[in-house]
């Protein structure tokens, strides 16, 4: 899986969701990477919770139509990414 992340510029609105759903991300990955390693499918709860707040919380213009989308893509991604590496699809890994 490539992923490709373009920061905004300076000058983008600031669209405050951002802060938790980056938080939640960078949880995940970590927690995701250590099941990846033991075995274990991952799991993104967080990133669900975090999408659900944002969603809920609303906004408007670009930049917030932005971070959904991205976060939508990313999310999927990361579910792509667990069921690809299911250990019942490949068996545990040795070890």
């Amino acid at each position: 899986m490539v992923m490709e992340a373009h920061l905004p510029g300076s000058e983008a609105t600031a669209v405050p969701e951002a802060g938790g759903l980056a938080t939640a991300l960078r949880e995940a990955i970590a927690s995701g990477a250590r099941a990846a390693r033991e075995g274990r499918v991952p799991r993104w709860t967080g990133v669900a919770e975090a999408m659900t707040a944002v969603e809920a919380r609303g906004g408007e213009g670009n930049a917030y139509d932005v971070l959904v989308r991205g976060a939508e893509l990313v999310t999927e991604s990361l579910d792509d990414l667990a069921r690809a590496g299911a250990p019942a699809r490949f068996g545990p890994r040795a070890g």
